[in-house]
């Protein structure tokens, strides 16, 4: 799960820097997953590639959240170089406003070949929505980026970190055929289509732990879901409000020590 690319003229704001990556750490990834023989595909045609045989072929589904520009401008000439494919799942709101893609843009990465899903309409957390508002979330994303890029959306995506149940029977019942979400793991069957876990790659994400992580190393995976259940308890300790406000105060004071 990738989020945004730096680049010299790209602006990110200091909330979402741990989720950027430089360009040149995006290539040395590309070049470690190709080095393992590892095919980077989109998740609708993994989806399809492994249908009836309940066991995951060797492949890296690439997701990217939000919609940022730089999904365009940087991620999709990496990926041609290096011949692969993956899922943006974009939040419909945030279209064409500062800093992230446009319509058009959207199309382009489809006319490219990359698969375009949903990160909902408004990027609300879903742990604070009604199941009345989550379906309305799915179902509408899902219905103007249909509209707006000439194809059918399959795949959603749960946005922030505070992820709630009920968007599992929704996602189906709204047509999606695969629903992924923040909580860490390696996806071995795909049967599981519903709760579909992802491995954040972040800033901090050395590449020596990228290897291990794609290669199914059980300490490195370990690690990663240690520091998700501790996120994981502060939230439920501090509420969606106070949560965000504690990580904003963590960010600016790191910045400041720098």
């Amino acid at each position: 799960m990738y989020h945004d690319l730096l680049g010299p003229s790209v602006a990110v704001p200091g909330s979402h820097r741990p989720y950027t990556l430089t360009t040149a750490a995006f290539r040395a990834q590309l070049v470690t997953l190709l080095d393992l023989r590892m095919a980077v595909t989109r998740l609708d045609s993994h989806l399809a590639s492994s249908a009836g045989t309940g066991a995951v072929p060797r492949a890296c589904v690439m997701t990217f959240d939000d919609g940022h520009e730089s999904n365009l401008a940087l991620a999709l000439p990496l990926l041609q170089e290096f011949r692969s494919r993956a899922t943006f799942f974009v939040t419909v709101d945030w279209i064409g406003t500062s800093g992230y893609l446009t319509w058009p843009q959207v199309r382009t990465l489809a006319d490219a070949g990359m698969e375009i899903g949903s990160h909902s309409m408004t990027h609300r957390p879903p742990s604070t929505l009604s199941s009345a508002e989550l379906s309305v979330e799915l179902r509408e994303s899902k219905m103007r980026i249909e509209d707006r890029v000439g194809r059918p959306v399959l795949s959603a995506s749960s946005p922030t970190g505070f992820f709630n149940a009920a968007m599992i029977p929704l996602a189906e019942e709204a047509g999606y055929s695969a629903l992924c979400f923040g909580r860490i793991g390696l996806w071995d069957r795909t049967t599981l289509r519903y709760g579909i876990p992802r491995i954040p790659v972040k800033r901090s994400t050395t590449l020596r732990l990228f290897r291990d992580v794609v290669r199914g190393r059980r300490a490195a995976l370990s690690r990663l879901r240690a520091l998700q259940m501790l996120r994981d308890l502060m939230k439920s300790l501090l509420g969606v409000a106070r949560y965000r406000a504690f990580r904003e105060a963590l960010l600016r004071a790191r910045d400041t020590r720098r």
